[in-house]
Order: C-alpha cells, then sequence, then structure tokens
C-alpha cells in the first residue's frame, strides 16, 4: 500500500508492470512532469507498477490530500492526468482483445460506426457526419463501408436515421454466425438452391446513369420503411435491382437484402399474393442467407393473413426445426401456439 503520488521533475524512473496476456514484464519510461502512482493512492489499493530509478533524478512527492486540493486549484493537472490515463485505458483495451482473440482493427471500425450512428439517431448530424466520413477514409475496405457512404449520403439529403434498420451489432454477429457456420438450413431441408431463376426485375433505362448505387437505393428504401411509406419503399427496393454495374461483394450482399426486405414492404402494404411470391423466390434463391429462416415465419404471415391456418403451421413447423435456436425459433413457436 501507498499513499504517495509523484510527479517526474528530471531525471528517468522506468515503471515496470506485468502484461495480462504474456504474464511477462511490460516497461515504460516516466516522461517530465508525468504523474505516476496515482491511480492506487486514490483508489486506496495496492501498487501494480515498480518504480525503478535508472539516473539520478527529482521528483515531486504528493500526499492524496494535497494533490486533490492542486487538481481543484489548477484543472491543467487534471488533463494532463486525464490524457496519460486515456492511453493507459487504450492500451489495456488493446490487450484485453487480443487476450480474448479479438480483430482489434476489425473492432475499432465498427466502435468508430456505432459512434457515428449514436450521433445520427440523436440528431448531432454534423457529429455524425464526421464520423462516418472517418470510417470512409480509414476503413475503405471494412465490412460495412457501404452502410457508412449510405448513412452519410442520407445525413447529406437531409433525412432521419432510418429507425427500421437493423442494429450495427446484430449485423456483426451475423457476419461472425455466416464465417463460422458449417451445414445449412438448406442442407438441413434438402431445399435445392436456385442456380438460373433471377428475383430482379428488368433494369429500368437511365438508372444506371443517374450517378445512383445499389446502397443508396438501399438504405433510401429502409429510411422510407421506417415512415411506413410502403409503396415508396417498394419502389426503391426495386430500383436497387436496377442497377447494372455491382460493386463486387458488398452489393451483392445488399441486393440479397432489398430481396429479402422487398418481401417485408409487399407484407407491410397488404400486398400478399407479391409477399407470398418474394419470400418463396428468396428462399429458393439464398439458402445460406441469415435472413432463411425469417423469410419462412413471414411466409407463415402471409397464411395467417389469408386465414390459411393450415398452411401457416406447416410452414413454422419447419422453422423450428432450422439451426441454430434462436430468436426466429423462438418466435416461429409463439405463432404456432397463437395458431392452436
Amino acid at each position: 500500500m501507498g499513499t504517495e503520488i509523484y510527479v517526474l521533475q528530471n531525471g528517468r524512473i522506468l515503471l515496470t508492470s506485468v502484461d495480462i496476456g504474456t504474464n511477462e514484464d511490460v516497461k515504460e519510461d516516466v516522461q517530465r512532469g508525468q504523474f505516476f502512482g496515482v491511480k492506487s493512492a486514490l483508489g486506496r489499493y495496492p501498487r501494480e507498477d515498480t518504480a525503478q530509478v535508472l539516473t539520478d533524478s527529482v521528483v515531486l512527492v504528493f500526499q492524496v490530500d494535497d494533490f486533490e486540493e492542486l487538481s481543484l486549484r489548477n484543472p491543467r493537472v487534471v488533463l494532463q492526468m486525464l490524457k496519460v490515463f486515456s492511453s493507459q485505458l487504450r492500451k489495456i483495451h488493446r490487450k484485453v482483445r487480443e487476450f480474448l482473440g479479438e480483430d482489434h482493427q476489425q473492432d475499432s471500425s465498427v466502435e468508430l460506426l456505432k459512434v457515428a450512428e449514436h450521433y445520427y439517431k440523436t440528431k448531432r448530424n454534423d457529429h455524425a457526419l464526421h464520423a462516418f466520413e472517418a470510417y470512409i477514409r480509414h476503413y475503405a475496405n471494412g465490412s460495412f463501408i457501404d452502410r457508412a457512404k449510405s448513412m452519410a449520403h442520407m445525413i447529406k439529403k437531409g433525412d432521419p436515421y432510418p429507425a427500421h434498420l437493423p442494429p450495427i451489432e446484430s449485423e456483426v454477429d451475423k457476419l461472425k454466425s455466416i464465417s463460422s457456420s458449417g451445414k445449412t438450413n438448406a442442407d438441413l431441408l434438402g431445399t435445392p438452391p436456385m442456380q438460373s431463376e433471377s428475383l430482379a426485375p428488368p433494369p429500368l433505362e437511365g438508372m444506371e446513369e443517374s450517378g445512383e448505387s445499389v446502397s443508396t437505393y438501399y438504405y433510401d428504401a429502409l429510411n422510407a420503411f421506417s415512415k411506413q411509406d410502403y409503396e415508396k419503399s417498394i419502389e426503391l427496393y426495386q430500383k436497387v435491382f436496377s442497377i447494372k454495374n455491382m460493386k463486387g461483394e458488398s452489393d451483392r450482399k445488399i441486393v440479397e437484402k432489398a430481396q429479402f426486405d422487398l418481401g417485408k414492404a409487399y407484407l407491410k402494404a397488404k400486398k400478399l399474393k407479391e409477399a407470398e411470391s418474394q419470400f418463396t423466390q428468396f428462399i429458393k434463391k439464398y439458402p445460406n442467407s441469415e435472413n432463411y429462416k425469417k423469410a419462412f415465419i413471414h411466409i407463415a404471415e402471409v397464411y395467417i393473413s389469408k386465414g390459411d391456418k393450415a398452411r401457416a403451421t406447416a410452414v413454422l413447423q419447419k422453422a423450428v426445426t432450422m439451426v441454430p435456436a434462436d430468436a426466429d425459433t423462438k418466435k416461429a413457436k409463439e405463432l404456432l401456439v397463437k395458431l392452436k
């Protein structure tokens, strides 16, 4: 235990601590003017670092009461401490992620996007745009680059945050689930993937010349859906399919999502025949999609709306057998109970 807080005036002092992952010593030079021994003294717990004097040195020594009084008189002292603590916390955070086997680069990009979307949701659009543009600059090949670009585009147009947009955390979980999964639901159910049939309507002339993109139309459609303007949402989802110049895998994934979300828009617009057809085609074309089970549930909802309990029950029973057991499984079971 120790109650002293130190500030290096001159000389050289080395702090040694233990790495949480390797259990090896981590050494760090104390900079002139830097405080050390603060956390343990203020928190009243045993010292965690060893301070070794390497050359003749001079330090200022404060007791906790004196240090608190100094901090009240001189806010710059507190700011200096916060800078040091912030740097230390970042290092600790990085070490914890490395220890847990997480990808720090990916986590940082997701954290930045979460910050940007928080600002957008809370209508601090200047901050949101700054954060989205930072993501675009630093993570040009990131998994969510199209999401960031579209959000920035929506802010510039003055659109509100699309309330219907799935949270970024769920999108990250889906990516992890897809990358770690083995057999698909299609494998388990014996559903053959459809190789040749396309869900996209014929391209609209001139659409690709307008400078719009797959992601722009998609997020505009989500925005319209969140405003309950389902007809507009349907129109915009269909425009997604009109873009001929696809930008690789990211655009392909957006088209896949648009195919599913178009079915939801039809369902909300009470266009039951179109919704059933859309979800049926989606199931055939995308047997590996994370929305595969959801499509079955929505088809069951179509049958429920039509009053066809027998077919709804059959579809829901199939959805319940799909892996993994998750929130969608729970919803399918709840719908089955209501049908009895």
